[in-house]
Order: C-alpha cells, then sequence, then structure tokens
C-alpha cells in the first residue's frame, strides 16, 4: 500500500515538474497542433495553464482569445458563441495591452477581428491591428516571420473587401504577389484582384408585374 501511495505522488510531482518545467514557447507550440487538430479546447486549456505560470506573457493572453473566440465558430448556442468571442477579445485586448508591439498579439486580434461577423463591430479594429503589424514590419522587418506577413496582407485584403473598400484591398494582394512569388498565396491574390477588377454592376430587383384587378385596385 505504502509503495502504491509512493509511486502515485512520485507520478503527481513528475506531472508538476513537467507542466512547470515548459516555456511559453513550449505551451504555445503544443496549442497550435492542437489548434491545428481542430482540439480547440484542448489548446485553450494549454493557454490558460501557460498565464497561470507567465502570467504577464502578451502571447499566451493572445492565443488563448484566438481559440476561445474560434470556439464560437464550433456551436449552435448563439448565447455560448457571444460569450466565447466575448471571452476571446478580452483575452486579445490583454495580449496587446501587455506588449502593443507583439506581433502575434496584433496578428491574432486582426485575425479574429476580421474573420467574426461584421455587425459585431470588431473589423475595424481588426484592420487597425493588422495595419499596425505591416508598419511594424517595415520598421522592423525581423520581428515579423514571413508566413505571418503573407498570412497578415490575405486577412488585411478580406477586411478591406467585407467594408466594400476593393480600391485598398488591391495594393495588399499585389504585395503578396510581390512578396510571393509563384506561391499558392500569390496565385489565389491574382485571381482575387481580377475578380476585385471586374466592373460591378447593380442589379434591379424584378418588376412586381401586376394583374388587370390589382392595377385598378392601385387607381
Amino acid at each position: 500500500m505504502r509503495y502504491l501511495i509512493k509511486i502515485s505522488v512520485m507520478f503527481i510531482f513528475l506531472v508538476f515538474l513537467q507542466l512547470y518545467a515548459q516555456t511559453p514557447e513550449e505551451f504555445i507550440q503544443k496549442a497550435e497542433e492542437n489548434f491545428r487538430a481542430n482540439k480547440l479546447e484542448e489548446a485553450a486549456q494549454l493557454m490558460e495553464q501557460a498565464i497561470q505560470k507567465y502570467p504577464e506573457n502578451s502571447s499566451a493572453y493572445s492565443y488563448l482569445g484566438l481559440y476561445r473566440g474560434s470556439q464560437a465558430g464550433q456551436t449552435q448556442n448563439y448565447m455560448e458563441a457571444g460569450r466565447l468571442v466575448g471571452v476571446g477579445f478580452e483575452m486579445l485586448n490583454k495580449g496587446v495591452a501587455l506588449d502593443p508591439n507583439n506581433p502575434v498579439a496584433r496578428f491574432n486580434w486582426g485575425l479574429l477581428g476580421v474573420k467574426v461577423p461584421s455587425f459585431l463591430g470588431h473589423l475595424d479594429t481588426g484592420i487597425q491591428d493588422l495595419e499596425f503589424l505591416l508598419n511594424l514590419y517595415q520598421k522592423s522587418p525581423q520581428k515579423v516571420p514571413a508566413g505571418m506577413l503573407i498570412a497578415a496582407h490575405e486577412f488585411l485584403a478580406e477586411g478591406y473587401v467585407k467594408k466594400s473598400e476593393p480600391e485598398k484591398a488591391i495594393p495588399v494582394l499585389k504585395k503578396i504577389v510581390e512578396l510571393a512569388p509563384g506561391s499558392e498565396q500569390a496565385v489565389q491574390a491574382e485571381k482575387q484582384i481580377a475578380d476585385l477588377k471586374k466592373p460591378r454592376t447593380v442589379e434591379k430587383a424584378p418588376e412586381k408585374k401586376y394583374t388587370s384587378e390589382e392595377v385598378n385596385s392601385l387607381k
């Protein structure tokens, strides 16, 4: 019996040691693996553990916000979806507040701000954060990873399109072609540019046809 107790205590200690030996980057790496596997709750829980250990880490709050906000798209319960979006942006705000120049915090805010429905009122701030990130890249290119840079352009263009501002989206899409020529992202950007340049026609609502009896009633 005492042997089993010792084994249990040792196991708990090892789990505790493993948890608290992890760096923020290790927490994030494992959480991102879960996120890519569509295991959003597991990813969020890892970030909550990271925040417990590193309460001043901007990126941990930012990723938690992204994961909680993304969970809103997995539920059919509108109340729960609203709660998750609220929690998500609360964590994203915390991440930006802790380090306004953290590219991860700005990117994740921009991503979720563009992706959630426009009527929630986060689109403008999402666009502003992505613009901030691209300005940060101009000043300090080494701070923004290449993959994040391309994705930021994609989401920014998407945000401009959602705001019915194709004239702003097209230069951003052209930048993708310039940054990653021949890539799948560049091919998609070129297609989108061509589509945005097409003349837009305003479709008229079909004219209602009245019967002779309806015409007489309107006189």
